[in-house]
């Protein structure tokens, strides 16, 4: 069964919302919110790799990017990687940082006996920085799918999420016109996109939600393991350079090698068009 979304005016919907819930809550729901019990399970967490706007990943100056290259065999027929998932696997194992975005897909399910209504989610505990640097792996931006979800851009004056791939049209600062409602026991899957511009960025998502306590509650959702999320710019300060890179296909690469590694300093120098190729 799938959640149920909401449409009000900020302002009018919430208060008339407020009212009538805590009008109407049972001892039971009361309870549950006394005993801090969450309201919202989290019941699954998967880091997105494909179609979510990701520039490639940044790993530590000193990992080897070797095995990578030798594990990245092309399949000319189907026009692809014999293995697709290589490249995602090798970024796990090497403790990668999504560049540009980062994409996490998240199933709730409401904990309550009556229905829990999220009213608001937004980063918290933003800490931001310089773009990282070190080695570069860039095989393509991906695309931005089909998949409805929620994005942000962590580094900017007032990051508020905005609700993307709706059929009506896009939302902007969705949780000023809209609101989830998640009954009993069901469950919904969400998609969150944190974009960084211009920085390196950590954070987490405080949900908002309205349940048994009076004048509602807030919930923290972190990464697995209760790290913050993460994600760097593509673009690094002028005085800064990669250790090396893998760059892109369409990086105007000189050879025909699937995955060439070179250096930051030439990979510096083809983006300021001092060189043609790499």
């Amino acid at each position: 069964m799938l959640a149920v979304i909401l449409g009000a005016p900020a302002a009018y919907g919430t208060t008339i919302l407020v009212a009538y819930l805590n009008a109407h809550r049972s001892a039971e729901s009361i309870g549950e919110a006394l005993a801090g019990q969450d309201a919202i399970k989290i019941l699954g967490m998967e880091r997105l790799r494909d179609d979510n706007g990701r520039a490639g990943y940044v790993v530590p100056a000193g990992t080897d990017p070797r095995p990578l290259k030798q594990a990245m065999t092309y399949d000319p027929v189907h026009g692809r990687l014999v293995d697709p998932e290589v490249e995602h696997r090798w970024a796990t194992e090497n403790n990668a940082v999504d560049v540009a975005a980062t994409a996490w897909q998240v199933t709730l399910e409401g904990n309550r006996s009556e229905p829990v209504v999220i009213t608001d989610i937004k980063p918290v505990e933003i800490q931001c920085g310089v773009p990282l640097t070190g080695g570069y792996v860039n095989l393509g931006r991906q695309g931005e799918g089909d998949k409805p979800h929620l994005e942000v851009t962590i580094d900017s004056s007032r990051p508020v999420f905005d609700r993307i791939g709706e059929e009506d049209g896009d939302i902007a600062n969705y949780f000023s016109k809209k609101f989830i409602t998640l009954d009993p026991n069901e469950k919904f899957v969400l998609v969150f996109i944190g974009r960084t511009d211009e920085k390196h960025c950590t954070w987490r998502y405080q949900l908002t939600y309205l349940d048994g306590s009076v004048g509602g509650a807030q919930q923290i959702l972190s990464a697995p393991g209760g790290k913050p999320f993460e994600s760097t710019s593509h673009v690094i300060r002028d005085t800064d350079t990669h250790a090396w890179v893998i760059p892109g296909g369409y990086e105007s690469v000189c050879s025909d090698d699937l995955a060439p590694i070179v250096s930051g300093e030439n990979y510096r120098a083809l983006l300021r068009g001092e060189i043609e190729c790499v």
